[in-house]
């Protein structure tokens, strides 16, 4: 640990040509490259470690090489890094029911393992007909859905953006997010004149799939979340 921090250590080997001390020494500088004639003919720069070194430092890391000729190297890089919460924050979820649209068995394991383990109510579906349905039967059960996750993979063909325009217009006050391997930047605009303006990047972890989902529910009826912005901190 360092001041709060833990650091993480990244160990790469390999028993390649090696490098001499000489070389070891200079490899951070630019344009610096093993001369050797078993790598003639491959192009490169010389670049890769310099730049390695000044991403290593701006975050406030260390990065040390061993080598020896013949026999390979060993590169170590230790950065500081801020640890997650043990516990992600579930207020926003407290109470509130989580309907997701997801086929991919993998995901479907996924939500499931998360939502038991944080305590929240929710109910998995195949398709946007089994969703909808869902969503009927709550209303006459008096236990509404807060917010639909549409996931990667649903049994339907039909489009995300026609699922989210018929959600937003028959039950506006339900959230929508949808989580997906599809480059945000890509889908943007058609998502957000469809009224889905929350977006969880594949693959997600348990803290970044209850953020997302805890963001969606508290920017609804205020401002709206920036799904584009990835949460880096």
């Amino acid at each position: 640990a360092d001041g709060g921090n833990r650091i993480l250590s990244f160990v790469c080997t390999d028993n390649g040509i090696g490098m001499s001390e000489d070389v070891v020494e200079r490899i951070f500088e630019p344009f610096e490259r093993v001369n050797n004639s078993t790598i003639s003919g491959i192009e490169g720069t010389g670049l890769g470690m310099s730049i390695v070194k000044k991403i290593v430092d701006a975050m406030n890391g260390t990065i040390r090489i061993k080598s020896k000729q013949g026999e390979g190297t060993e590169v170590t890089v230790a950065l500081p890094l801020k640890p997650v919460p043990e516990e992600p924050h579930t207020e926003s979820l407290s109470g509130r029911r989580v309907l997701v649209i997801e086929a991919n068995e993998k995901y479907r394991e996924k939500y499931t393992g998360i939502f038991e383990e944080c305590g929240v109510d929710f109910r998995l579906t195949g398709s946007a007909s089994e969703a909808i349905s869902a969503i009927t039967e709550s209303a006459f059960e008096g236990g509404k859905y807060s917010l639909l996750v549409i996931g990667d993979e649903r049994k339907d063909t039909g489009s995300v953006f026609e699922l989210a325009s018929y959600i937003t217009k028959s039950y506006p006050d339900m959230a929508l997010v949808l989580v997906s391997s599809a480059k945000w930047e890509d889908i943007e605009y058609r998502a957000e004149r469809n009224g889905l303006r929350h977006f969880i990047p594949v693959p997600f972890f348990r803290n970044s799939l209850i953020k997302g989902l805890s963001k969606a529910l508290e920017s609804e009826g205020g401002s709206t979340s920036d799904p584009g912005v990835p949460d880096l901190e």
